[in-house]
Parts: C-alpha cells; sequence; structure tokens
C-alpha cells in the first residue's frame, strides 16, 4: 500500500483521502467508474487534514461489494476511491 506522500511525489494534484488506519485511497480511477457499486456502511466524515480535494464533512462509505473502494458523498455527489497500491 503506497503513503500519502508516495502518492503525491507520482501526482501532486492526486485527489485523495488518508484515513486514519493510514491507508490511502485515489479518486479518478477510470475502470472503478465503469462498474456498478452499492454504498455500504458508513465508516467517517473527512476531517481537516485527510483529503486533497474531497470537502471536510463529506461522508465515507465501504461498499456492499467485499472491494478496495470507498464512496464519497457531499451535496449529493458520489465520488469512488481506490486504494492507492504499489505496483
Amino acid at each position: 500500500m503506497l503513503s500519502k506522500s508516495q502518492v503525491l511525489t507520482m501526482n501532486p494534484h492526486a485527489d485523495l483521502i488518508e484515513l486514519e488506519d493510514g491507508s490511502v485511497y485515489v479518486h479518478g480511477i477510470d475502470w472503478i467508474e465503469e462498474k456498478e457499486y452499492e454504498k455500504g456502511e458508513k465508516i467517517g466524515e473527512v476531517k481537516k487534514g485527510m483529503a486533497t480535494k474531497a470537502p471536510r464533512g463529506a461522508e465515507i462509505y465501504q461498499t456492499k461489494e467485499k472491494s478496495p473502494i470507498l464512496i464519497v458523498q457531499h451535496n449529493g455527489i458520489s465520488k469512488r476511491y481506490l486504494v492507492a497500491m504499489g505496483e
């Protein structure tokens, strides 16, 4: 798994969220937009310093399907984030 600094080194403009356990999730991966995922359990909200682009207070959900994807919602807009893995 990649750290926040590793992701930002590769892409300084990355749209990412870092959870309290240190895992980093990145938005903008094409294939996760093509699949259907259902919003599951809420696992938290974006807090100050957790995200590069998602606003504070945005709700973070796991998917009902077992996947490395989070769904983030704010003002009726949903975005999907994939866990940042090395190659």
